[in-house]
């Protein structure tokens, strides 16, 4: 209490401070941004993708740095290929965005090995593939591996001449079946055939058809 000159006794001032409370998603998408490249920068994609899932606005803005799927072997440094890859399994001692994710997905998928050369795994139901690597996984990796073969730069311009077989499952061996069997490619450009010529024998489905006698070549 403080007496005034005149000897009155005013009531004690009471200040009421308001407190706002700042999350995450309150930063500017412009600062994010600055956020994933810096991490990038460093060959961190891994981080920058986890950093983009934390909502939809930072989603927004990681898809404007990643224009087509996001792979799932992205990891701290995807830059460097790690000396300790196991057949069947995911590296080791290394920070990957699949095995960050594996606990989110449902628990009829699993983690899959490595299908394609970049090392890219995929989540696979287990009621198809099952617990562990096996014949249906096998023969996906394959599929991936004549997927990857049969795919080229030429000029500028990015050939593939198999059908990704993302989503497609034994379905993919009769199409490509059908690209095997062809004999005349309209629109391909005498570079485009040598090479179809020089790998299509090395795929395998074209040694998987000649099991099944699919074709007499």
């Amino acid at each position: 209490m403080m007496h005034t000159s005149h000897g009155n006794v005013p009531s004690q001032e009471v200040i009421e401070r308001t407190t706002t409370t700042t999350t995450i998603v309150d930063i500017p998408p412009e600062i994010i941004l600055m956020i994933m490249k810096e991490l990038m920068c460093y060959g961190d994609s891994c981080s920058a993708v986890c950093l983009g899932l934390t909502c939809r606005s930072f989603y927004l803005v990681l898809k404007t740095l990643f224009l087509g799927p996001i792979s799932l072997s992205y990891g701290v440094y995807p830059r460097k290929r790690h000396p300790s890859i196991v057949e069947d399994e995911p590296p080791v001692n290394i920070i990957r965005l699949d095995t960050l994710l594996r606990d989110l997905f449902p628990p009829e998928y699993r983690l899959s090995g490595y299908l394609t050369k970049d090392n890219s795994a995929y989540f696979l139901r287990r009621d198809v593939y099952g617990e562990t690597f096996g014949l249906n996984e096998l023969r996906l990796r394959e599929r991936y591996e004549d997927f990857d073969l049969m795919t080229f730069n030429f000029s500028g311009v990015r050939y593939r001449l198999l059908h990704n077989p993302y989503n497609m499952g034994n379905a993919w061996y009769e199409e490509t079946y059908k690209k095997l069997r062809a004999t005349a490619f309209p629109g391909w450009s005498p570079a485009v055939r040598e090479f179809w010529n020089h790998r299509v024998e090395k795929t395998h489905a074209y040694k998987k058809m000649q099991d099944e006698d699919k074709v007499d070549f």
